[in-house]
């Protein structure tokens, strides 16, 4: 996890961005969490502030922005959902570096970066909750959602059209608030956490859904379908 940024210290990082510029990708990443797809919703800020993506940005540029868009987004989210947590949740952190909104909290452990993927599927087996905070997929999904279904966790994550064809918050998954206010759902998790019997409804539902539909098997199943003679 990186440390979260604001347009002004963004900006004094990177001073040979035109000030208009910044105002696009933070404006742009203020409205992310809606669940609405970057691109469309980067050009509609863009063409607000006088700038036709199409005529005036290459390809290049268009693409190096909307990926620091999504990284700036779901780092800052991701950092905001984890200190508006209460000292009573445990949390674990595996990254190469620990925000300083998270630093010095006895509630939470900084793991470091860990490469082997086997043993973050084990943190998550021993995980009550698996967070997921990326909102570049809003009509579909990210695979930390179906391996952390799949060793047992509930899973917190920004809602999409397509997770939601299958999932209902509360029942089997927790979904991140789509208005930026997380006082209810930091409440939610708050609860969860304490009440072993929920958690494991909630895990014990989720998991034939995920069985059924989510698997790499099912996946591969469905490819074949469409490429198939």
């Amino acid at each position: 996890m990186a440390e979260p940024l604001e347009r002004n210290n963004w900006l004094a990082a990177n001073p040979n961005v035109p000030i208009v510029v910044a105002d696009v990708i933070f404006e742009t990443i203020a409205l992310l969490d809606r669940g609405e797809p970057v691109l469309p919703l980067f050009a509609d800020v863009a063409g607000r502030h006088g700038i036709n993506v199409r005529q005036q940005m290459t390809a290049d540029v268009l693409c190096t922005t909307i990926s620091r868009i999504l990284t700036i987004s779901e780092m800052n989210r991701r950092c905001a959902i984890l200190a508006a947590l209460p000292g009573s949740v445990r949390i674990a952190v595996a990254s190469p570096d620990l925000p300083m909104p998270l630093r010095g909290r006895p509630n939470v452990i900084h793991l470091g970066y860990i490469d082997d993927f086997a043993e973050i599927r084990r943190l998550m087996a021993r995980s009550r909750i698996v967070l997921n905070c990326t909102n570049k997929f809003p009509d579909g999904a990210h695979e930390r959602i179906w391996y952390g279904m799949a060793e047992g966790a509930v899973v917190l994550t920004d809602a999409s059209h397509y997770l939601e064809r299958d999932f209902v918050h509360g029942r089997d998954i927790l979904f991140l608030p789509r208005d930026g206010d997380l006082t209810e759902i930091t409440q939610e998790v708050t609860a969860l956490v304490s009440d072993p019997l929920r958690l494991s409804r909630m895990v014990n539902a989720s998991r034939p859904v995920y069985a059924a539909n989510h698997t790499w098997r099912s996946r591969l199943e469905t490819l074949f379908a469409l490429v198939a003679p």
